[in-house]
């Protein structure tokens, strides 16, 4: 029986000049070359040793979904670097993208990289199981995922390849409330979850400065979509709780006591944001509630 061969090429000249492929899957097996941070157009992204690898990781997840595979099939990264002094940022990279994953891993310190300023090479191996798709485990997963119903959860930010266990939990609308580049967004996210078939929204709220439109964009979108199920992620889902905390009582009015509790059950704004408590409660007030957090 012949085993299928597929390769994954993105097009530069090197891959004719030097025989080689960006990735090759070969059964459920898939390599990815060692990659570098360079864009489409052969130029290096980034100076540091963080956003060269962050860039590098990307363009293996998207390496790996067209070959049908994604970074929790991942088994062993190999990292080849310049300087092993730069290895914190390179890990801190490293850690977002496989913190749930922990494949085996390798860093070699070389004395060079083809081209200059380059500071990283990554290759990738991954093993593809039939067992290996959306289910409930991957769903509850999520970074601090809080279910409220079959109609809305709440979470931080899901990694690529747990939409499509969003979608397969039954959720069909995303609303992503992150505005800031924090270093834990996805990119194209906007991209993933349009192919999955999901509605998507983002009502960007600030973690520094929340403010009443905030609230009255994020009411008019969860209203937008009340005979729909409703996934709502921030970073960390301290944002998402909060806001849909004030949407609970305001809008379904449901218990202050209940909801606050369901919210202080995922953090607490009392510890982490004065800021927070304030919104929170200057939200409240607006709207006649009484009582507060």
């Amino acid at each position: 029986m012949t085993t299928q061969r597929k390769i994954i090429a993105s097009g530069t000249k090197w891959e004719d000049i030097v025989g080689y492929s960006r990735a090759v899957r070969t059964g459920n097996l898939v390599f990815v070359s060692g990659t570098t941070a360079t864009n489409e157009a052969g130029e290096r992204v980034g100076d540091d040793a963080y956003t060269q690898t962050k860039f590098i990781l990307e363009k293996i997840e998207r390496a790996l979904n067209e070959a049908g595979a994604d970074m929790r099939h991942v088994v062993r990264t190999t990292i080849y670097v310049t300087d092993a002094s730069i290895w914190e940022g390179i890990g801190r990279a490293h850690h977002e993208f496989f913190a749930d994953v922990k494949p085996a891993n390798t860093l070699v310190e070389i004395s060079a990289l083809i081209g200059d300023g380059y500071l990283v090479e990554i290759s990738a191996d991954a093993v593809i199981h039939d067992a290996d798709k959306a289910d409930k485990a991957s769903f509850e997963q999520i970074y601090n995922l809080s279910v409220v119903d079959a109609t809305l959860a709440s979470a931080g930010q899901p990694r690529a390849y747990q939409f499509a266990a969003i979608k397969e939990a039954g959720y069909d609308v995303i609303i992503n409330i992150d505005a800031e580049d924090t270093g834990y967004h996805i990119d194209g996210e906007t991209n993933i979850v349009n192919e999955l078939g999901f509605t998507y929204e983002q009502v960007p709220v600030l973690w520094e400065a929340p403010t009443q439109e905030n609230v009255d964009a994020f009411f008019s979108t969860m209203d937008k979509y009340a005979d729909s199920n409703r996934f709502v992620h921030c970073v960390a889902n301290w944002r998402a709780s909060a806001m849909i905390m004030l949407y609970r009582v305001i809008k379904q009015n449901e218990p202050l006591d209940e909801v606050r509790a369901w919210m202080l059950s995922i953090w607490n704004p009392h510890s982490e944001s004065k800021t927070w408590v304030n919104f929170i409660n200057d939200t409240l007030k607006r709207f006649d509630v009484e009582g507060t957090i």
